[in-house]
C-alpha cells in the first residue's frame, strides 16, 4: 500500500493524503501543478512495481511511424531498440552497397582507359611499321598514372613539330628530301669551300653592341666610310685603294664628300 507522507519534492512541502490508492490511478489537473513530480516520487518508492505514464513514457516506450500504408506504431523499449539497430545496419549495407556500385564504376573506366591507350598504342605500331612503341608500367592497373606519363613525355617534346601521322608519310617525305637533295649538288660542287670557311668564321665571330656614347660616334663614323668605300670612277686615273675596305676610290670626290 502506497501512502503519500510528508511528501517534498519541487512544488510540495510536507505533503500528505490519506485517501487510497488503486493499482491503476490518474492524476490530472492543470499545467505545472505538479502532476509528474507527484507520480515520479510515487515511483521512486517502489521502482520495480510502478510504472508512470506520461510524455516522456511515450517518448520512451511509444513510437509512431508514418508509412504509405497509414501508421505504424510500436510499443516497448527494447522494440524500439530493435527498430533503430535495424534501420542503422539497413544505412550501413546501403552505404556499403553504394560505396561497390562506385568502386565498380571506377574499374570499369579505368578499364575502358587502359583499353583505349592499348588501342592506340597498337594503331600507331600499325601506321609506323613498329614494334617499339611500348605501354607504360603497370598501365592495366593504374591507367590514370600511365596517362599522366604519356601527357609528361608530350610535353617534354612539346617543341617538336611533326604533320607525320604514319610510316607511308615519313617514308614520302624522306623520298622528296632525296629529290631535292639532287637539286643542291651541283650547286655545292661550285661552291668555294674557302669562302664558306671565313664566312662562317665571320659569322662566328662576336660583335659588340655599342654601349657608350663614343662606341655610338664610331658606329655612325663606320656608317658614313660605307657611303665613301663603294665609290669607284673608271675614267679617273687617280682612283687609288681604299684603306677601310680596300675598294678603288677617288680621293678628290673623298675630300669634296668630306669637307662638303
Amino acid at each position: 500500500m502506497i501512502e503519500l507522507n510528508n511528501v517534498n519534492t519541487k512544488s510540495f512541502h510536507n505533503y500528505s493524503f490519506n485517501g487510497r490508492f488503486d493499482k491503476v490511478n490518474l492524476f490530472f489537473g492543470q499545467n505545472s501543478s505538479g502532476k509528474t513530480a507527484l507520480s515520479g516520487w510515487i515511483s521512486a518508492l517502489d521502482s520495480d512495481h510502478s510504472r508512470v505514464f506520461d510524455t516522456a513514457y511515450v517518448e520512451r516506450e511509444v513510437r509512431n511511424t508514418e508509412t504509405m500504408r497509414g501508421s505504424k506504431i510500436i510499443v516497448g523499449k527494447e522494440q524500439i531498440d530493435s527498430v533503430d539497430k535495424i534501420a542503422h545496419c539497413q544505412k550501413i549495407i546501403s552505404s556499403l552497397e553504394s560505396d561497390t556500385s562506385a568502386s565498380a564504376e571506377l574499374k570499369s573506366a579505368k578499364s575502358a582507359l587502359a583499353k583505349i591507350m592499348s588501342d592506340e598504342i597498337a594503331t600507331a605500331k600499325r601506321n609506323f611499321q613498329s614494334n617499339a612503341i611500348h605501354q607504360k608500367a603497370n598501365a592495366q592497373s593504374n591507367p590514370i598514372r600511365a596517362l599522366e606519363q604519356w601527357k609528361d613525355e608530350i610535353h617534354h617534346y612539346k617543341d617538336v613539330k611533326s604533320k607525320f601521322s604514319s610510316f607511308e608519310d615519313i617514308d614520302q617525305a624522306i623520298r622528296q628530301m632525296i629529290v631535292e637533295r639532287g637539286y643542291l649538288v651541283p650547286i655545292l660542287q661550285e661552291y668555294d669551300q674557302t669562302k664558306r670557311k671565313k664566312f662562317i668564321d665571320a659569322m662566328n665571330t662576336p660583335v659588340l653592341e655599342p654601349e657608350s656614347s663614343v662606341a655610338s660616334n664610331v658606329a655612325e663614323w663606320l656608317s658614313c666610310g660605307l657611303i665613301l668605300h663603294n665609290f669607284q670612277d673608271g675614267e679617273e686615273p687617280e682612283l687609288t685603294t681604299c684603306l677601310f675596305c680596300g675598294n678603288e676610290i677617288d680621293p678628290e670626290e673623298v675630300k669634296i664628300l668630306y669637307f662638303r
